[in-house]
């Protein structure tokens, strides 16, 4: 097992609590690409005693969306350290990590393009796991986090996994792009985000303008009062607001799709929408159709987030699916 550089406490809101002390480590591990040493950084919320609390909860791996997000926008997860299940009392580990090139890992950004894969972060993934010395863990992917979830499970086919949650993801590249323009055509200004998408970090401004039209009804609708700082991620993606500076390296996904091998899936799934998502449902469909062993939820009054934007609601249905998983395993 890989050891933590760094570990301190934190005190955190949870639900239906006034707030409670938990344990929050942090480190980095080693990540070796032809020869080369990179570091991926991780944080871990709850403890960190997997190897030998045989008793404790499955501890939870979450990815991030992007490409080119971080950790951050994730900390509702962090709520799950303490929810409770009828399975243990004792706090789940939930693990967050910045893939390579974003966040407080490697900058990658002098790597040409074609560096950049799916299979360069399920490797990283495959890698953390490992070095984290994790025998048993529910995945967790967000957005392109679902994509790099889907893509780790059926490749790796890791027995490991206990369970898969596919929140707000795609199943291909063509039908999120095809959601994606039907979602530009109800907007005032949707000539204008569509050629700010066309031009892309070749026109900083306007593909800035684009997606902050396109996130404010279809991805943060429903989150209230002021954006938490968490979740702009459009300056993550898009850096400096006028040069790029500081922005995103990896590239858009482009031509992927897992349909024709999710009879390879083996792992449960849970698989989430929601009806205002820049996702639609239909994006993410043909995982209820494809893998053999999955249930589907909707949050109704969320759209691409809805670990923000009904978090309460979304922390207890995780919760209670990954008690109903860990219950077939006591």
């Amino acid at each position: 097992m890989y050891l933590p550089v760094i570990s301190l406490l934190l005190f955190f809101p949870l639900l239906g609590v006034s707030a409670l002390v938990a344990q929050v480590t942090e480190g980095f591990v080693p990540f070796v690409i032809k020869g080369k040493k990179f570091q991926a950084y991780y944080k871990v919320h709850g403890p960190t005693d997997w190897s030998t609390n045989r008793a404790a909860p499955i501890p939870v791996v979450v990815l991030h969306g992007g490409p080119g997000f971080t950790h951050d926008y994730l900390a509702p997860f962090a709520d799950l350290v303490h929810q409770s299940n009828g399975t243990s009392s004792s706090p789940r580990a939930v693990i967050l990590y910045d893939q390579l090139g974003n966040g407080r890992s490697s900058n990658l950004r002098d790597m040409p393009l074609n560096f950049f894969s799916v299979k360069l972060y399920v490797n990283e993934l495959s890698n953390l796991i490992k070095k984290l010395g994790l025998k048993e863990f529910h995945l967790v992917g967000h957005s392109w986090g679902g994509t790099l979830a889907s893509e780790y499970a059926v490749e790796t086919q890791d027995h490991r996994i206990k369970s898969v949650v596919l929140s707000n993801t795609l199943a291909e590249t063509r039908l999120m792009l095809q959601s994606r323009d039907e979602r530009i055509s109800t907007l005032d200004n949707a000539d204008e985000v569509r050629e700010g998408f066309r031009l892309g970090f070749n026109d900083i401004p306007k593909y800035r303008a684009a997606l902050l039209s396109l996130y404010g009804p279809y991805a943060l609708r429903f989150v209230t009062g002021e954006i938490p700082k968490e979740l702009d991620v459009v300056s993550t993606v898009l850096g400096d607001a006028e040069t790029g500076e500081g922005g995103d390296s990896t590239g858009p996904l482009t031509n992927w799709s897992v349909i024709s091998r999710l009879p390879s899936f083996k792992a449960p799934a849970l698989l989430v929408t929601s009806p205002w998502d820049m996702l639609q449902p239909y994006v993410s469909e043909p995982f209820f159709w494809g893998v053999k062993k999955i249930k589907w939820i909707s949050f109704e009054k969320s759209s691409h987030i809805p670990f923000w934007e009904q978090r309460e609601e979304y922390i207890n249905a995780l919760g209670k699916w990954f008690e109903a998983i860990e219950e077939q395993r006591s």
